[in-house]
């Protein structure tokens, strides 16, 4: 993971493939989070057309999006929560 501001990306919770759980199973669901907040998740695809790629999401402000790697969503997740932190996109 590239070195960045986010403390940790973790298995998004609840994320254990039982029970009926549509979710991925580790290692491919995470939780960006940034001190004790979750601030984002991102998810590898599995099926269709755009399997084996990384669908990312910023849980504030609605960023998203698909990237070929975890390094690359991770920068990507980091890049949207810190635009929205910075109020970048604000008029």
């Amino acid at each position: 993971m590239p070195s960045g501001s986010f403390s940790t990306v973790a298995p998004a919770p609840g994320c254990n493939g039982q029970d009926g759980d549509r979710r991925q199973s580790p290692p491919y669901d995470f939780a960006a989070r940034f001190q004790q907040d979750s601030v984002g998740r991102i998810m590898k695809r599995m099926h269709g057309s755009e399997s084996g790629t990384w669908f990312w999401t910023c849980h504030e402000g609605g960023a998203r999006g698909t990237v070929a790697t975890k390094e690359e969503a991770v920068v990507e997740v980091e890049r949207a929560y810190t635009r929205r932190i910075v109020k970048a996109d604000w008029r």
